[in-house]
């Protein structure tokens, strides 16, 4: 059945089922944003969910992609219709079909399912989301490219790439010098040491964008509240410098005769700089000094300490046609300021520290009377992966690919948080153990959370409802595990 919209009173819901279907019911345009972690499309730890080599379209958009990935196939056929046709234009169409089939070049089945999955998936996503209303996925940095070609076959504009950096990932696929030692292979000494894979230290998350329909960027903002990217609720922290100024002189110069030209210093100010595509997570336990693999620490290795320009000595004006730039109002040799601060290269990213989790969902209740909305009261990732109300040994989320708070809070707030404090409807068609609906409950914003495995839905009721505080909710939800639709929050 149908299921209800979340509201500024129940902020969120899960929704147990296939997003393909489940998403139908939603109106259209009726979402700001999407927001979502999809499969991996490598067969992750042999799950089915995430294998799709025999994968057939379901919609239209769908069947298309599948037709012009799988070109192909539609030669082969061609060319078997063209072989009784004797006339000219048929030979030589046949001798073109031939030359292009001898170059083997021919997507994989695998990569060609999960593409056409995916569009299938982005095509409902499209249709649900406003003019303007921008996707963001994740992806792993093997099949981050085929997440772009999906997102632009089903008609949307790949916007941005955001890449997070982590720690502590470890190398999968083989050791070859130690595969040959096992099988005693003379061999083995020779590739000591060579690996099939790197380590991994990052993903990727890429943004794109519902084409506006005639409207500019500035109208679909005002309009639909989408298409913005709220840099300002994502500044990155910065030392105390200079204040610059537009300076009102009467100086004219090479560039024209403006009111106002130049820059002066008015005090200071510690605003934060504009945010980048790069995003650091420290890891797990670094406090005032970082751990050793965590990617802040080890870029600041790799630059050393850095100063930031103080600018040079002002010196005096040659000619009478005043400064190229208009007039200084700083004295001849004094130094111009610029930020002027020191340390290493992570200053300049955005760095992403994980909370303490709360250790039970008692403290976590009677921190919500004092906090909430403001704070969200679990944290989940490894090593925290105790669900509210339980003991490590009893209960845990056991969902095998849990996303940080502290970075789905960061990707709520700049992509579905306004100014003005409007709660914005994000959507999560791959809704794991609630990840993304714990950060919007956070960040002031309304989800739909869908996930197709029952488990990890009731355990995104139970990580939800614990986030607003709800004891009674938390408890149905623990109770009520083989409820198929949803739980609203109350």
């Amino acid at each position: 059945m149908p299921f209800e919209m979340p509201t500024a009173e129940q902020p969120a819901v899960v929704v147990h089922g296939d997003c393909r279907e489940r998403m139908a019911e939603l109106a259209d345009a009726s979402v700001h944003v999407v927001l979502t972690d999809p499969p991996s499309g490598l067969g992750f730890m042999g799950a089915s969910w995430d294998s799709f080599k025999r994968y057939v379209a379901r919609t239209a958009i769908g069947r298309a992609a599948e037709l012009q990935l799988g070109c192909a196939d539609l030669l082969r056929r061609c060319r078997t219709a063209l072989a009784g046709v004797s006339t000219s234009e048929a030979e030589q169409l046949v001798r073109e079909i031939d030359e292009a089939l001898g170059v083997g070049v021919e997507m994989p089945a695998w990569a060609r399912g999960f593409v056409v999955f995916l569009v299938d998936v982005w095509s409902e996503c499209k249709r649900v989301l406003k003019p303007g209303g921008l996707v963001c996925a994740w992806g792993l940095p093997r099949t981050s490219d085929l997440l772009g070609l999906s997102l632009r076959l089903a008609g949307l504009e790949v916007k941005e790439s955001v890449l997070h950096l982590f720690g502590g990932g470890k190398p999968a696929g083989l050791d070859i010098g130690r595969a040959l030692a096992r099988a005693q292979r003379v061999e083995a000494a020779q590739l000591d040491g060579c690996h099939t894979h790197l380590a991994p230290g990052h993903e990727v998350w890429v943004v794109a964008r519902k084409p506006l329909a005639g409207e500019t960027v500035a109208s679909a903002a005002v309009r639909h509240s989408t298409a913005a990217l709220n840099i300002g609720a994502c500044l990155m922290p910065r030392r105390a410098r200079p204040k610059r100024v537009r300076a009102a002189t009467g100086a004219g110069g090479i560039y024209g005769d403006f009111a106002e030209r130049g820059s002066a210093a008015d005090g200071e100010t510690d605003d934060g700089s504009f945010a980048k595509d790069v995003v650091l997570s420290h890891a797990v336990g670094c406090t005032d000094v970082c751990t050793s693999g965590c990617p802040a620490k080890l870029i600041d290795q790799q630059s050393g300490v850095r100063t930031s320009g103080r600018g040079s000595k002002r010196k005096a004006s040659a000619g009478k046609r005043g400064h190229v730039y208009g007039r200084c109002t700083a004295q001849v040799g004094a130094e111009q300021r610029s930020i002027g601060d020191t340390g290493g290269a992570s200053r300049f990213f955005t760095r992403l520290r994980v909370e303490p989790r709360a250790r039970g969902l008692a403290r976590a209740l009677a921190a919500a009377r004092a906090s909430l909305p403001a704070r969200v009261l679990y944290q989940g990732k490894r090593p925290s992966r105790t669900l509210p109300g339980y003991d490590k040994q009893q209960r845990q989320n056991d969902h095998p690919t849990v996303k940080t708070q502290a970075l789905m809070r960061w990707l709520v707030r700049l992509l579905a948080t306004r100014p003005s404090g409007e709660s914005l409807l994000v959507l999560d068609p791959f809704g794991g153990s609630g990840s993304t609906a714990v950060a919007c409950i956070a960040e002031g914003a309304r989800c739909i959370a869908i996930e197709l495995d029952e488990k990890h839905a009731a355990t995104a009721r139970e990580r939800i409802a614990a986030a607003v505080g709800d004891v009674e909710g938390a408890r149905l939800a623990r109770a009520n595990r083989a409820e198929p639709h949803q739980l609203a929050l109350c």
